[in-house]
């Protein structure tokens, strides 16, 4: 994940240079979403927005520059990760195989090259489903520099604007063609990119900077709940709810901005380790399901919330040493 520059692209020149404390705690609150979503969790639970609260963020630190420097970070920072933690799953995959089936007869050799299949799902990996947003981002940020290269500055929110609108009226024809690379996967999920690259940092400092937030926090739970209490399916009315949501909880958060309380330090270190969480939880959780399993005879939500806990505990533990030792396969510096 790139540092939290402020850095305000689309037109707005950059006006600040302090890193905004409270997107930590977001992001921390949104990979602990992601290791849930993983479990059994409650029907109300919905995932979507974490991937789209993921995609929204992603978009407040792209930051526009030469395609050659562009292209090495993003190798540097999604595709040596994501190239790292695809091989290194596959031989878990064989053993979570062997584990549950006691054979590997019906271990399907070839899904090494599911990244290479358009046929099925193509938001999928089977040897590591999470992984998907990874290589989605990459094609994304791609999609997204590109665009930036034709469209003038000046007309960059206007016409951006218009794209979104088309994308989320298009949405599920555009989920539903198959494509190589989840280019389908990165046109689908990139209005939320487009709004946070946009608006997300200058919203963010703007909400650090308003004195009475809990109206915002109140207002925007309130529009939610009446978006919410609509029963309408249409992508880009999820889309709106979903934009309506993060301004809440950016509220919200925005209160323990800075804040030193341990809860918080923990948060905030999952935080600035989403890369990490994101690509490493499946090959530790499922253990702890398995073994869950294997004592409770079932799982239920309350067994959910033993993996989880049980899985951010060892990654939370592990994080320090990967940090010093392997910052290159999690996309920091040394």
């Amino acid at each position: 994940m790139d540092k939290q520059v402020l850095t305000i692209r689309g037109g707005v020149k950059p006006t600040y240079s302090k890193r905004i404390d409270y997107i930590d705690l977001i992001k921390g609150i949104a990979i602990i979403g992601v290791v849930w979503s993983h479990t059994v969790h409650p029907q109300w639970y919905n995932v979507t927005y974490i991937n789209a609260l993921f995609f929204f963020l992603s978009g407040f630190f792209f930051k526009e520059e030469l395609f050659p420097a562009f292209l090495k970070k993003k190798v540097k920072t999604l595709i040596i990760p994501f190239t790292f933690f695809y091989l290194l799953s596959y031989p878990f995959r064989i053993i979570f195989n062997l584990w549950d089936y006691r054979t590997l007869n019906n271990f399907d050799w070839g899904c090494i090259f599911d990244i290479f299949d358009i046929t099925n799902k193509s938001d999928y990996l089977f040897v590591n489903v999470p992984l998907w947003f990874i290589f989605c981002l990459f094609v994304m940020q791609l999609i997204y520099w590109c665009m930036n290269k034709i469209t003038p500055e000046k007309y960059r929110t206007i016409i951006y604007l218009i794209l979104t609108a088309v994308i989320m009226i298009w949405n599920e024809e555009i989920k539903s063609y198959p494509t190589i690379f989840m280019f389908n996967n990165a046109v689908q999920w990139l209005p939320y990119f487009i709004i946070g690259n946009l608006f997300g940092l200058k919203l963010s400092r703007l909400i650090l900077d308003y004195q009475s937030k809990y109206i915002i926090v109140l207002t925007t739970l309130v529009a939610f709940i009446g978006l919410q209490a609509i029963d309408c399916n249409l992508p880009a009315y999820f889309f709106l709810k979903a934009i309506v949501l993060f301004l809440c909880f950016m509220s919200a958060l925005s209160y323990f901005n800075d804040n030193k309380n341990h809860i918080c330090a923990i948060v905030r270190t999952l935080g600035t380790s989403t890369l990490f969480i994101l690509c490493i939880h499946i090959l530790i959780q499922t253990p702890f399901q398995r073994a869950i399993m294997r004592i409770f005879g079932h799982r239920e939500v309350f067994t959910g919330y033993i993996d989880v806990t049980l899985t951010l505990l060892v990654i939370y533990l592990l994080i320090p040493f990967v940090n010093k030792y392997l910052p290159w396969a999690i996309g920091k510096k040394r």
